[in-house]
């Protein structure tokens, strides 16, 4: 009788086959965009809409399937009739919408009912009688007139004709007039609705759902991420490359008249090819990533070449590729959003792409908004990358793009191999040419006036004379000045310099006379020509000659740049293909491959000699030499097992795999490539596994800053997501890594949303945009400074949703970008307050009205405060606590308004009573604060306070000020807030009395500690057995122990038993350290504590000073058993939580080493299908 909806649901799973079709397609659907977060199934909370929910950005679908074998009709008394033993279907509906607004109280939330049924148009079913019908008057009409027009408009007119019908749908709905019209706005109604169509996708996703739902595991909940791997679709939905090209390095200035006439012919023409063309280092690439991202338009960017990249799959030239990731991008921003292709499958992607072009087009007529597809480096193709099937063979032919829609292309010229005529044809038209101009004086003075302010105005003009406002020339000749130590050296430098003619091959040739008959030093500049990546500079000296290094210090110094650690780079790639060509002489019987191939032998020998990780640069030389047997020979499982295990970041591992992979295919060899094919699978399946790991952060933790900075860019290519790097970039700062911070901040900077252009609040937009903000304010108070971080933020604007305005009663996008702008204030503030920058603090505390922004000075006060008083600045925290107190009443902030509110309640009331022993405010604070009910949502935002943590700091606060009352006085006052549903079964209601108990006695026991009353060891232990018990799961029933495990409320409440300790002092925290010890290791008891739960409370005792050696001890212990029987990706999460342990207990090679044991444990077993193979066969 009390079972809960979805418990049947998984008894009769083996019936449901079309509710598990319907709600794979719909996952399906939700998978194309790249905000989708979780799906639930069957989940005991959502009420009658338990069949499937999908989460995507502040929002979540709830849906209930209805379905026949063979589909009859509908009618208006079907949908509002319910029966002894269910509500009517609208009733099911609403009863779901409110719950899941409960549990979601931050999303909108849509209800679905989905069915095959027809809606009625007979007009003999029974209809609300009404003086003039409309006609037709049946069920079907009133969907089609009335429903759907009403949910299109946003608004219910329950005056029309229809009224009646709206009336009793009300009625049956339980709903009053105002939330029902609501609710009418946020109920689909899918009749009608095509069986699904059962590929192959459809039917993974089904099987997936069924093992969920019916599974012995009870997994309700699967994230993204969870989904996908459990699909082996992780792949499908990843870049193959990033397309992001760096910021300019020295002051950035627009060549304004080549700025405008993009600009121009963007508005000019309807659509089309627009080219751009410039030579070497005219600014092409810079100019177009930033000028098309500050245009309201809808931007697709793709980089055939970025500098210094090592790209982990194949080359950027490939026209897979380029498919893969431009129709993913389209995808990901809603266009043509049906399911993605195998990624090894070209004909299918271009297929997508040509009806992604077509879409973009109908788009523009219905909206007007503009797409701009750049394809930038379109010369490095042929000229370095040589792919097999070149990206240029599948550009849209002009007379298949349609308006609205520009393919722009960046290049040095339009005469490119594998180009189509017709494409060139477009190009060659001069008026959609473009050609790079120059920089204007007054912008080349203002970037040598930053880059060097020592030089005088008219050497300034001797700068502009002879860069000619080309830029490279310009940053060549700065990066000369800059090293001048006196006037009269830049005055020679000046003098000598070779002036830019229209060719910056002209300095490069001014260079070369000088050196050409230097044999030493030209071949050493061979060799660096031919080195991937970075230059190792510490490497290079341990084999050059001293003589030479001297004489290459020169040309470092102004055509290399310094990439921190002893790496350099060319800082323009032109300056490097002078050298590969000038370094080959053609004697008789040599050619220019055979040369090349030489220089790439001797490095090969030079690498091999090498200790690691220079060694690992040997296969790369070798398979440029063209020695394929000695590759093939040199790519053994072991020799990339040696890179995993040494933490080499595994894309370059792939890479090297790849390579190995042609070798074997040019040698013809079978057996290498198949061996070198399921090398490369198991590499894919580490790189999957360890996705999500942290390893920069980790390395850098660690002191391991080389090895962290390879982890987290590989040149100017972000190996991790912008939110990760930004974030790293000031612990790199704080590391003493200011270049390399910086670096990092700039390549990371997201720009785009900085420009003050509306960014588009839609469901389209990736989950991660405020994640992205929140980490891009706290460093850029750092790298901008307070002031222009408070500027640049009052410029951020974000469309509101006309959802969102009608919820939240905004009136403008004024009012949604300020309340985000305030956010990120804050954000900033409590990050300067926490590295006490508290002038920057002031700075970004007075950017907000004291009046308009109040609520917004008051939290950045508190949480200053907290912070103050955590770091043992009294004075400070006093100063803050007055000021809080000062621009906001108890009365004027609602305790009962939700978690956060009364979370903010007990915050000050800790805050009076500890930093201003101010018992009196203390009472004010906490007076408001009702009594924690028992049980709420068992899911609720991951940063929500939860009640445990609430009832525990309430009832701590409440025995601090006084109280006598023993807990289970207390645990009646809760009980009595407390509202069950109807599907709590008697035995749950019981645990959740005796967890609020518990919470509550420690409460009472972590009070009379801090007041002084502190008891003896045995005592102590006596109180908290019965709590160890419990949440030990010694004798408790399963369902109950799952539901401990899942609401966290197991870890949390015997963390408070362990801060309870620490307040009765030393010898009582050495006496529960024995008891927990004892249970761990008992042979019956210990299994049901499990290795995370003992890390988490080990690392809890030493934060309270249990002795590191014993902590240390623990950890050792759970090793042998804490990966027993479990998949991979559990594995990598038991091993990075355990390397995380050793790093808080200060063993930093212990952690690198578990970190080591972590990649070796990230092989196994995943799921039944995948696409590691076939995208390793193609």
């Amino acid at each position: 009788m009390g079972t809960k909806s979805a418990e049947g649901e998984r008894r009769a799973a083996s019936g449901y086959r079309a509710q598990y079709l319907v709600g794979a397609a719909a996952i399906l659907d939700a998978l194309q965009g790249e905000d989708m977060e979780w799906v639930r199934v069957a989940d005991p909370e959502a009420g009658r809409v338990d069949d499937l929910q999908i989460a995507s950005t502040a929002r979540v679908d709830g849906y209930q399937v209805k379905w026949d074998q063979y589909p009859g009709t509908i009618t208006l008394r079907d949908l509002v009739r319910g029966t002894e033993e269910d509500p009517s279907l609208i009733a099911q509906l609403a009863d779901g919408w409110q719950r899941l607004q409960k549990t979601y109280s931050r999303r909108r939330v849509v209800v679905h009912l989905v069915t095959n049924a027809i809606p009625s148009k007979s007009t003999n079913t029974r209809m609300p009688k009404t003086d003039v019908p409309p006609t037709p008057y049946h069920f079907a009409a009133f969907i089609a007139q009335a429903w759907h027009p009403a949910r299109r408009r946003g608004k219910v007119n329950s005056e029309d004709e229809w009224a009646a019908v709206w009336e009793e749908i009300r009625i049956a709905s339980g709903l009053s007039s105002d939330k029902f019209a609501a609710f009418v706005l946020d109920c689909s109604l899918d009749f009608q609705t095509p069986s699904p169509e059962e590929n192959v996708d459809v039917l993974a996703l089904y099987n997936l759902l069924f093992a969920t739902a019916a599974g012995p595991e009870r997994i309700i909940e699967l994230g993204r991420e969870e989904l996908l791997r459990r699909l082996g679709w992780t792949r499908r939905y990843e870049y193959h490359s990033k397309h992001r090209f760096p910021d300019p390095q020295f002051l950035y200035r627009p060549i304004q008249s080549t700025v405008d006439e993009v600009k121009t012919k963007l508005a000019r023409f309807s659509g089309g090819y627009v080219g751009v063309f410039g030579p070497p280092g005219s600014g092409k690439s810079t100019l177009l990533s930033q000028t098309l991202r500050s245009l309201p338009i809808r931007l697709v960017r793709y980089y055939a070449y970025v500098p210094e990249a090592q790209d982990p799959s194949a080359l950027r030239g490939e026209s897979i590729n380029f498919l893969h990731d431009v129709t993913l991008r389209l995808q990901n921003v809603g266009v043509e959003r049906s399911e993605r292709p195998d990624p090894t499958n070209r004909a299918a992607l271009l297929d997508l792409f040509h009806k992604q072009i077509q879409a973009l087009g109908d788009d523009y007529a219905a909206t007007k908004t503009k797409t701009v597809i750049l394809v930038d480096g379109l010369d490095h193709i042929a000229r370095e990358q040589h792919p097999e099937r070149s990206l240029l063979r599948d550009l849209p032919l002009p007379e298949t793009v349609p308006d609205g829609v520009y393919i722009v292309v960046g290049s040095q010229t339009d005469e490119l191999a594998d180009l189509p005529s017709r494409v060139h044809h477009a190009l060659s038209q001069q008026e959609r040419r473009i050609q790079m101009e120059r920089l204007a004086r007054a912008d080349v003075c203002a970037i040598a006036e930053e880059s060097a302010p020592v030089l005088e105005a008219d050497e300034r003009q001797q700068v502009f004379e002879i860069s000619s406002g080309h830029p490279l020339a310009l940053i060549y000749l700065l990066k000369q000045l800059r090293q001048a130590e006196n006037s009269g050296e830049r005055a020679r430098l000046l003098d000598e310099a070779v002036p830019y003619r229209g060719d910056i091959e002209e300095q490069y040739w001014g260079h070369w006379r000088d050196i050409e008959d230097d044999d030493a030093l030209v071949h050493a500049l061979g060799l660096l020509a031919r080195i991937r990546g970075p230059i190792p500079m510490d490497w290079v000296a341990e084999w050059l000659e001293t003589n030479t290094l001297r004489k290459l210090q020169p040309l470092l110094l102004q055509y290399f740049e310094e990439e921190g650690q002893d790496r350099w780079v060319f800082f323009h790639n032109s300056f490097r293909l002078f050298l590969q060509e000038r370094t080959v002489e053609l004697f008789p019987g040599q050619t220019v491959e055979r040369q090349n191939r030489t220089y790439h032998r001797e490095l090969a020998e030079r690498y091999k000699a090498s200790s690691v990780p220079w060694r690992w640069e040997a296969l790369y030389h070798q398979y440029s030499a063209g020695e394929y047997n000695a590759v093939v020979a040199m790519a053994t499982q072991e020799w990339f097992l040696e890179q995993v295990e040494a933490l080499r970041p595994l894309d370059a591992v792939q890479t090297d795999a790849r390579l190995a992979l042609q070798a074997a295919g040019r040698c013809k060899d079978v057996v290498a490539l198949a061996r070198l094919t399921l090398v490369g699978a198991a590499l894919d399946q580490r790189a999957w596994t360890l996705k999500d790991c942290p390893f920069p952060d980790l390395l850098l933790e660690a002191g391991k800053a080389a090895l962290a900075t390879e982890h987290l860019r590989d040149g100017n290519r972000l190996r991790v997501e912008e939110e990760q790097a930004l974030r790293l970039s000031t612990r790199l700062l704080e590391s003493g890594l200011g270049r390399e911070a910086r670096r990092v901040f700039e390549l990371a900077e997201p720009l785009e949303l900085l420009s003050g252009r509306p960014i588009s609040d839609d469901h389209n937009r990736p989950q991660n945009l405020w994640d992205i903000l929140r980490e891009w304010v706290q460093s850029a108070i750092i790298f901008r400074g307070a002031k222009e971080t408070v500027q640049v933020v009052r410029r951020i604007c974000i469309e509101p949703r006309q959802i969102a305005l009608r919820r939240s009663g905004d009136q403008d996008i004024e009012q949604t970008s300020l309340k985000l702008q305030n956010r990120l204030l804050f954000q900033a503030a409590l990050a300067c307050a926490k590295r006490g920058d508290w002038v920057a603090w002031q700075i970004l505390f007075d950017a907000l009205d004291e009046e308009r922004d109040r609520l917004n000075r008051f939290f950045i006060l508190l949480r200053s405060a907290e912070w103050a008083d955590e770091t043992g600045e009294a004075d400070r925290t006093y100063a803050l606590l007055r000021k809080l107190l000062e621009t906001l009443k108890p009365e004027e902030h609602n305790a009962d308004a939700g978690r956060w509110q009364t979370e903010i309640h007990l915050s000050v009331a800790e805050l009076a009573l500890h930093a201003a022993n101010d018992e009196a405010i203390a009472r004010t604070w906490l007076g408001g604060v009702p009594p924690i009910p028992l049980s709420g949502t068992s899911y609720y935002p991951e940063k929500d306070p939860t009640l445990h943590e609430l009832r525990f700091r309430r009832a701590r606060l409440f025995y601090l000020l006084g109280e006598t009352r023993e807990p289970r006085a207390l645990l009646k006052e809760a009980e009595a807030q407390t509202s069950f549903g109807d599907h709590v079964k008697d035995d749950e209601k019981a645990q959740w009395r005796q967890t609020a108990l518990a919470v509550l006695c420690l409460a009472r026991l972590w009070a009379w500690g801090r007041l002084g009353d502190c008891i003896r060891p045995a005592t102590f232990l006596q109180e908290v057995r019965w709590i160890l018990d419990l949440f030990g799961l010694k004798g408790t029933l399963q369902h109950v122990w799952l539901h401990l495990i899942v609401t966290g409320a197991r870890a949390k409440v015997l963390r408070y038993v362990i801060a309870a300790a620490a307040a009765h002092g030393d010898e009582v925290v050495v006496a529960l350290k024995e008891e927990f010890e004892a249970r761990w290791t008992d042979f019956g008891e210990g299994p049901l504590w499990g290795t995370d739960l003992q890390r988490e409370l080990t690392l809890a005792f030493a934060d309270v000073g249990a002795g590191q050696t014993w902590a240390k001890a623990q950890l050792h212990r759970i090793e042998p058993a804490m990966l027993q029987d479990l998949e991979p990706y559990s594995r990598v999460e038991a091993c990075e939580a355990q390397a995380k342990a050793w790093l808080a207990l200060g063993e930093t090679e212990t952690a690198v080493a578990e970190l080591r044991r972590m990649v070796k444990a990230a092989r196994g077993i995943l799921g039944e299908k995948d696409y590691q193979l076939p995208g390793w066969v193609n």
